[in-house]
């Protein structure tokens, strides 16, 4: 840069207020030195005239180089104050900030530099807040944590990501971290991420302009939990009827005293599902679960045990994707404008059974996997994986089959792993690739090497 080419900046940090130097604040205006200009020798002035015109970076419009500070994590940011004199205030005024407790050694230093940049940011607003926060002593950050929310709500922000993976120091268990109470308060919040996190019963809030939502491990106690509808308990909180996107991961929801449930009702306006390892316990087996928001166009079930009757009534799906074990739930489908569907099933679990009931479990799986395919018979594009691939050539049960389960088919797509790759297996699977195309023969097959 044209400044740092004629003078020397170095920028003074102590992680542990003993002059070690590494990032951290110690009041947190950087301590900036100026040692004595340096003239290039005669021979390199021409170098030095060329580098000086190829600093384009500092050329930037300052609007523009807040967007790429925004993309980094808020230490780096800091850091780039040392570049020159007109860089030294940049991060100050970034509207995001991002903070990771992973790029700090020890947990005293990621709080001193937390505290000092709420201190001295300047910015009138904070778009996007991400608070991510590893390792142990997890409780002592609560009132930070507080504090952090508190600031980012006051100043508009929209999206805020927080990740608490922390471990006890006396067991291995995730512990969970409070949401503070100001986080219902912010309606200006659009989109919400929250991994380890559990909510108060005293919050009654719900967020009016929340149209993203993403719960990892997220905990509702037996006080706060509808034990009828578990769902609606999460609806109270954060208001599912503005949603388009929902996302929730590694839950575990008990039901008493109802067989059938429509959790997703209120969701008028939501476009993305997304449930992974969701496990449903109840006193009534198997009970019924409707998926049916009238506007869902995607939807993904990623290993949950639901162990239920699972009936997907979507009048607007275009995409299905099922990553998952057999014989979890049993399904029925009524979806009309289904275009886009991926089919992944892990039968890794008969590779465990003796060898005399592998054949017999192999065609039971198959009758489930092809009556799975028949209630998805209008997919324009299929997607099966090697490891379903693997399960239709290892076994001839679909031959009983007169037609292909898929009667609108234009292009299927085929995983073909290592096990697949020897003679035998190429020419069942030329077979498999028929016994689909043989209801639409005009479908395009590709071979996709996984």
């Amino acid at each position: 840069m044209s400044e740092v080419a004629n003078s020397t900046y170095t920028i003074e940090f102590s992680e542990d207020g003993k002059g070690k130097s590494t990032a951290d604040f110690e009041e947190y205006d950087p301590v900036v030195k100026k040692s004595k200009p340096t003239i290039p020798g005669a021979q390199n002035v021409e170098i030095f005239e060329e580098e000086v015109k190829e600093d384009r970076l500092s050329d930037l419009p300052e609007c523009l180089i807040h967007h790429i500070l925004s993309f980094m994590d808020t230490r780096p940011a800091v850091r780039t104050c040392v570049l020159s004199k007109r860089w030294r205030y940049f991060w100050i005024s970034v509207p995001d900030l991002n903070f990771c407790s992973k790029s700090f050694r020890r947990l005293i230093s990621f709080k001193r530099f937390v505290d000092g940049v709420l201190s001295h940011h300047g910015s009138s607003r904070v778009g996007n807040l991400t608070f991510y926060r590893f390792g142990v002593e997890w409780a002592t950050d609560r009132s930070q944590f507080q504090k952090v929310i508190e600031y980012a709500a006051s100043r508009g922000v929209e999206n805020i990501d927080v990740d608490f993976s922390a471990k006890s120091r006396k067991s291995s268990e995730v512990p969970y971290i409070q949401i503070p109470f100001s986080l219902f308060k912010c309606q200006s919040l659009k989109a919400l991420k929250l991994k380890s996190c559990y909510v108060c019963t005293k919050y009654n809030f719900q967020f009016e302009t929340l149209t993203s939502l993403h719960l990892v491990r997220f905990k509702l106690s037996s006080a706060d939990a509808d034990c009828l509808d578990p769902f609606a308990s999460l609806a109270k909180f954060f208001g599912f009827k503005t949603l388009t996107i929902l996302h929730l991961k590694s839950l575990t929801l008990s039901y008493k005293g109802t067989d059938c449930l429509d959790p997703f009702a209120s969701c008028i306006n939501l476009k993305n599902l997304h449930l992974s390892r969701i496990i449903c316990k109840s006193d009534k087996n198997p009970i019924v679960i409707v998926i049916s928001p009238p506007q869902l166009s995607n939807l993904t079930l990623e290993y949950s045990f639901l162990n239920c009757k699972l009936m997907v009534s979507a009048p607007q799906l275009t995409s299905f994707s099922y990553l998952d074990s057999p014989n979890h739930c049993f399904f029925e489908f009524k979806v009309p404008c289904l275009r886009d569907l991926i089919i992944d099933v892990d039968y890794g679990w008969l590779n465990g059974l003796a060898k005399s009931f592998q054949k017999r479990k192999r065609e039971e799986a198959l009758y489930d996997l092809v009556k799975l395919f028949q209630g998805l018979h209008n997919a324009e594009n299929v997607t099966l994986t090697s490891r379903v691939v693997s399960v239709l050539v290892e076994t001839a049960v679909w031959k009983k089959y007169e037609c292909s389960p898929f009667c609108e088919l234009k292009c299927l797509k085929l995983g073909l792993g290592m096990e697949l790759t020897c003679k035998s297996n190429i020419e069942n699977l030329d077979n498999v690739a028929a016994f689909f195309r043989n209801g639409s023969r005009s479908a395009e097959v590709k071979i996709l090497n996984t």
